[in-house]
């Protein structure tokens, strides 16, 4: 009986250890000097990202946590997810061990690229919000065998990302976001755009260019299809497209052009080359597509701003109702100083 009460009382003794032992390791603070971002790879096992773990000096030892998350797995049912966390020096061990099991923590950025923004944009946006280099991401956007691998048959990427939000990881590269961007960019077009433009027998760049140029003319979606009847119908007899916004694109200019910026001897000037560019010059929104893709008929050849700074225009379907517009254009900018 007396064996018997000090096996028992030694087991109890062995078990209450172990359970310090097991809490004191799980609620121990994880053992950083400061926050710390750490990269989860896709179908990365519990052996692999506890190694991971280990190389930045947090869930150790190594043989503890490996067991405990398998045995947290095979009886909650949850899986590792992968993906970019941030942790901070202040969290246990098993607050950690919560996250990864259930994904929170994980460190995204949400990053906001406007409708009509160039490539130049695209590169400033991201240096800001996510710290990845400009001159890398304009060297990618024009990089050939990228284009290539993209099936894009154009000079850059430009109008071929999609402008919208994005939840990014922390820590990601220049090209995974062109991926993305690139990629949303398709989903969109297949979708809703495809169809249409092969029953008109246009390509693809031929309607985002035009989309593009559209999208920099107008802010008003009612007047964007009036404008992309506009340009069909000089398309049609052969005119000069002459759009203001091809030639800042050259110089990525903003503001009033000069009549020397309209000499410009670049391919995409339409004041001096007849048809479209030879790509979009920004990244144009749905409804600049839509408007491309669905010109408004009507005998207009001519537009001009009101000049009251509400982007809406004066349409004409000659040249002389065109000079009586462009007169009252001039007009409301002198009243406006």
């Amino acid at each position: 009986m007396k064996k018997f009460f000090i096996i028992l009382v030694s087991s109890l003794i062995l078990i209450a250890i172990s359970i310090w032992f097991i809490i004191n390791l799980l609620y121990k603070n994880v053992g950083i000097q400061q926050d710390i971002i750490i990269e989860i790879p896709q179908r990365a096992t519990i052996s692999e990202c506890i190694k991971d773990f280990n190389e930045e000096g947090m869930l150790k030892p190594y043989w503890f946590f490996r067991n405990f998350c398998s045995l947290f797995s095979k009886f909650s049912g949850k899986q590792i997810h992968s993906g970019t966390y941030k942790f901070t020096y202040n969290q246990t061990n098993f607050e950690v061990i919560i996250s990864i099991f259930s994904g929170k923590n994980r460190c995204l950025v949400k990053v906001t690229y406007p409708e009509g923004i160039n490539l130049y944009r695209f590169a400033s946006i991201n240096k800001k919000m996510l710290d990845l280099d400009s001159a890398e991401f304009i060297s990618l956007a024009f990089d050939k065998n990228l284009l290539k691998n993209y099936n894009i048959n154009s000079i850059s990427l430009e109008g071929y990302l999609h402008p919208v939000t994005y939840d990014f990881p922390c820590k990601i590269t220049n090209k995974k976001v062109i991926d993305i961007l690139v990629k949303q960019q398709d989903n969109v077009w297949n979708k809703e755009f495809k169809k249409s433009a092969e029953s008109q027998g246009k390509t693809r760049q031929e309607i985002l260019t035009l989309a593009s140029i559209i999208e920099a003319e107008s802010p008003t979606e009612e007047e964007k299809y009036i404008v992309s009847g506009v340009y069909l119908n000089r398309l049609k007899r052969g005119w000069k497209l002459e759009a203001d916004p091809t030639v800042a694109y050259i110089n990525n200019k903003k503001g009033r052009l000069l009549h020397s910026d309209l000499k410009n001897e670049s391919a995409f000037n339409t004041y001096l080359n007849y048809g479209l560019p030879p790509g979009p010059i920004n990244s144009p929104s749905i409804s600049s597509i839509k408007a491309a893709l669905n010109p408004k008929k009507h005998k207009y050849m001519f537009f001009v701003a009101v000049g009251d700074g509400s982007g809406k225009h004066l349409f004409a379907e000659n040249y002389k109702e065109h000079l009586r517009n462009v007169s009252k254009f001039r007009k409301v900018r002198k009243n406006r100083g």
